[in-house]
C-alpha cells in the first residue's frame, strides 16, 4: 500500500493525482461550509408540507392540457414506480386522495396551496444559491416565472416520455422488431432520463447566476448515479427491517422523511458539485504550501482592478477568480472583504469589483494594519506568474524584503539585551 502511495504521488500522474485530491477536499469543504446538512434536514421537511399541494398543482396544470388527460394517471403511476421506494409506495393513494380534495377548495385554498409550494421552491433556491454564493436572488417576477415554468414543463415531461414510450411499444409492434429487449430498453431509459434533465434543468435554471450547461449536466450525472444507488440501498435495508412491526400504521411516515433527507442529500451534493466545477481553480503544492505571502496575492489583485478601472470596467468575483487562479476561493473572498472594510474596494449585488477609491489616497501601511497582512520576509519562495503584474508587485515585495533583511538577522540576545545604564 505504501507503494502504490508512494508511486501515485511521485509518479507520472502525480499532478493529476493531487488535483483530483485537490478537488475532493474542496467540494468536500463547500458541502460542508454550505451547511448542506442541515439544508436537506429542512427542505425534507417543507417536502413533507408541500407533497398535497404540489400535486394538486400539478394536476392542474396537466389539466389546461387535454391532450394529455389520457397520460395523466400513466405518468403519476410511472413517478411512483420509478422515483419512490417499494416499501413507501403506499405514499400513492393517500397523495391522490388529499390532491383529488384540494384540486375542490375555493380560490382562497388553492391561493394557500400555490404559496406553500413556492415557499418550498424559495428553500430549495435559498439552498441553490448559498451553494453558489449568490449575493442576491432574482427579481421577483422571474422567480415566479422560473418556478412556474419548473412545474408546468416538468409535469409535460413526464407526460411526454409516457407517450415517447407508448409509441415507440406500437412501432416496434408495427416494425416486427423484438418488443421485449426495445420495450424494456425504453422503459428502463426513461425514468433516467427524466431524472438527470430534471436535475440538470434545475442546477442551470434556478440559481441567480449563469452556470454552464456542461456542469450542470455533470452534476445532474452524478446525482443521477447518487440517487438511483440510493434508492436500490434504500430498498435493501427497509426490505430486511420491519418498521411495521415498530411502528405500526404510523410506518409511513418515518420512511418517508429518511428518504425525502437522503434524497434532498443526493440533490444538494450535485449542486455542489456543479458549483464547484465553476469555481474550482487547482493550485500546484508549492502554491499551496505558501505562507506569509498574503501581501503578494492582495497587490496583484489591486493591480487587476486598477487595470479594470483603466478600461472602466467592473470585474466580476468569477473573473476575478479566472485570471489569478493560484489564489484560493476563500481567500479572494477575504481579501475583497478586507479591502471593502477599508473603504477601497466596493461590489454591486451582481457580485462585480471595482476600486471605491483612488489608488493614492491609500498606503502600503492600511493593507499591513486594515487586513492583518504579512510582509513576506527572508526567502519564502513567491508563486511568481511572470507576468505583467509580476513585474508590478515584485519590486514593492523586493523593497520590503530588503528593509527588514538586516533587523530579522539580529540575534534575539542583542534584541532583549539590557539597556545601558
Amino acid at each position: 500500500m505504501h507503494r502504490l502511495k508512494t508511486k501515485l504521488l511521485e509518479g507520472p500522474h502525480a499532478e493529476t493525482v493531487d488535483r483530483l485530491g485537490n478537488f475532493g477536499r474542496y467540494l468536500l469543504r463547500r458541502f460542508i461550509d454550505d451547511r448542506c446538512f442541515e439544508a436537506a434536514g429542512s427542505l425534507s421537511y417543507t417536502s413533507v408540507l408541500a407533497a398535497v399541494p404540489f400535486a394538486a398543482v400539478v394536476f392542474a396544470a396537466l389539466s389546461a392540457f387535454p391532450i394529455f388527460d389520457q397520460w395523466t394517471q400513466q405518468a403519476a403511476d410511472f413517478v411512483f414506480a420509478n422515483f419512490v421506494p417499494e416499501v413507501a409506495r403506499n405514499l400513492e393513494n393517500a397523495l391522490r386522495e388529499f390532491a383529488g380534495s384540494a384540486r375542490g377548495l375555493p380560490a382562497k385554498g388553492i391561493l394557500a396551496l400555490a404559496l406553500s409550494v413556492g415557499l418550498t421552491m424559495w428553500s430549495v433556491e435559498k439552498a441553490f444559491n448559498r451553494i453558489w454564493r449568490v449575493p442576491s436572488p432574482k427579481p421577483k417576477l422571474l422567480r415566479f416565472l422560473v418556478y412556474w415554468g419548473l412545474l408546468t414543463l416538468g409535469s409535460l415531461l413526464v407526460v411526454a416520455l409516457m407517450a415517447l414510450n407508448s409509441a415507440l411499444s406500437v412501432y416496434v409492434n408495427l416494425a416486427d422488431y423484438a418488443p421485449s429487449f426495445l420495450d424494456g430498453l425504453g422503459l428502463l431509459l426513461a425514468p433516467l432520463l427524466l431524472e438527470f434533465t430534471a436535475f440538470t434543468v434545475a442546477y442551470w435554471l434556478i440559481p441567480h447566476r449563469d452556470v454552464p450547461l456542461r456542469y450542470a449536466a455533470a452534476g445532474g450525472a452524478v446525482a443521477l448515479l447518487l440517487f438511483e444507488s440510493l434508492k436500490w440501498l434504500f430498498g435493501v435495508y427497509l426490505g430486511s427491517v420491519s418498521f411495521e412491526r415498530i411502528y405500526g400504521a404510523m410506518a409511513l411516515v418515518p420512511i418517508t422523511l429518511v428518504w425525502l433527507y437522503s434524497a434532498w442529500v443526493v440533490i444538494l451534493l450535485g449542486a455542489t458539485i456543479a458549483a464547484t466545477l465553476s469555481s474550482f481553480r487547482y493550485r500546484p503544492k508549492h502554491v499551496r504550501q505558501a505562507r506569509g505571502i498574503d501581501l503578494y496575492w492582495v497587490l496583484r489583485v489591486l493591480a487587476r482592478l486598477e487595470e479594470a478601472a483603466r478600461r472602466d470596467a467592473r470585474p466580476s468575483f468569477d473573473e476575478l477568480a479566472v485570471l489569478e487562479p493560484h489564489i484560493a476561493e476563500p481567500m479572494l473572498r477575504g481579501y475583497l472583504a478586507g479591502l471593502a472594510r477599508i473603504g477601497l474596494v466596493q461590489c454591486d449585488n451582481h457580485n462585480h469589483w471595482w476600486l471605491a477609491a483612488p489608488l493614492c489616497d491609500f498606503r502600503l501601511k492600511d493593507l499591513h494594519e486594515g487586513l492583518g497582512l504579512r510582509v513576506p520576509a527572508g526567502e519564502a519562495e513567491l508563486p511568481s506568474r511572470g507576468d505583467h503584474i509580476d513585474d508590478r508587485v515584485l519590486p514593492i515585495i523586493a523593497v520590503l524584503r530588503g528593509a527588514l533583511a538586516a533587523p530579522l538577522q539580529r540575534p534575539l540576545s542583542a534584541c532583549l539585551e539590557e539597556p545601558a545604564p
